[in-house]
């Protein structure tokens, strides 16, 4: 991804949030001085190169493999079928694993909904070990902590 700096002689507040929302990186209005315009852009490619570094387009957690581009999930190099739901809801523990949380917020993360369906998150947990586990009644990677919510175990130990 390329950093965008704009220049403009436009100084209102207005404009500067425009230009950002238009998706500039950052805003320099005229007259500037020349010092000021090349930390701006040494910094914008520090950001750059560090951003860039740092993004992956897959997860590993354990046997599992999730390819963010392609949007396909693996257990071994065989593909786990979800449906778009089940996909952001797996997603979301591969991104936290060992992570516990209430039903509330994955209801929040993965519906962006307040209002909490404990039913639907049941049904979607129970389709996910059905496609993850070994034995889904004994379920070895995605575990519900008593009284709390959910956990996703990378390893299958605890």
């Amino acid at each position: 991804m390329t950093p965008v700096l704009m220049l403009s002689g436009r100084q209102e507040d207005v404009d500067q949030v425009l230009g950002l929302g238009m998706g500039a990186d950052d805003y320099l209005t005229k007259p500037f001085h020349l010092p000021v315009l090349i930390h701006k852009v040494k910094a914008l490619i520090r950001r750059n190169r560090i951003y860039s570094q740092n993004r992956t387009n897959v997860i590993v957690v354990g046997p599992f493999r999730f390819d963010l581009m392609k949007l396909e999930c693996s257990r071994d190099g065989k593909p786990l079928n979800f449906t778009a739901r089940e996909l952001l809801l797996f997603r979301f523990f591969m991104e936290h694993p060992g992570q516990v949380f209430t039903k509330e917020q994955i209801y929040h993360q993965v519906w962006n909904e307040n209002l909490v369906d404990d039913n639907t998150i049941m049904v979607y947990i129970k389709r996910i070990r059905d496609k993850i586990e070994e034995d889904s009644r004994t379920p070895r990677y995605l575990k519900t902590v008593r009284g709390i919510g959910y956990r996703f175990d990378a390893n299958g130990l605890s």
